[in-house]
């Protein structure tokens, strides 16, 4: 599977009233594309899937729903002195608990994510309109 989505499993954690996206400690990871994901089965962040494709140390994601109803709305985020070696074709969205949320191959512009490692910092630019919506 490739294109952006969210997770089949929190979905249904959401209904089960499982997470709070105001009050949550999120994760964002940038991922390689060796993980390519199935939203409708894959459900942890885990060695043997998303982690083992991971490029950089997750990292705190701030997020608001609460501005605009129905919509996931986060800070953008800069990952600082990014090594060298690797190319960024997929971010990851995480519960502190492991469980997946949200997975991106593809930027706004419909384009496929492809960000080559120099030791520079990659910022992820998050929509200001929200990443998204339920």
């Amino acid at each position: 599977m490739s294109g952006n989505g969210i997770y089949t499993k929190f979905k249904e954690g959401l209904m089960n009233k499982e997470y709070d996206l105001n009050t949550d400690t999120l994760n964002v990871a940038l991922l390689t594309s060796a993980y390519t994901a199935i939203l409708s089965s894959d459900t942890t962040y885990s060695a043997s899937g998303a982690q083992a494709a991971q490029i950089v140390t997750a990292a705190l994601l701030g997020g608001d729903i609460t501005s605009t109803p129905g919509t996931f709305i986060a800070t953008d985020h800069v990952f600082s002195s990014v090594a060298t070696g690797n190319t960024v074709a997929r971010i990851v969205i995480y519960h502190s608990s492991g469980d997946l949320i949200a997975y991106f191959d593809t930027n706004s512009a419909a384009q496929s994510i492809n960000i080559v490692t120099n030791d520079g910092d990659i910022t992820v630019d998050w929509n200001a309109s929200g990443i998204f919506s339920l």
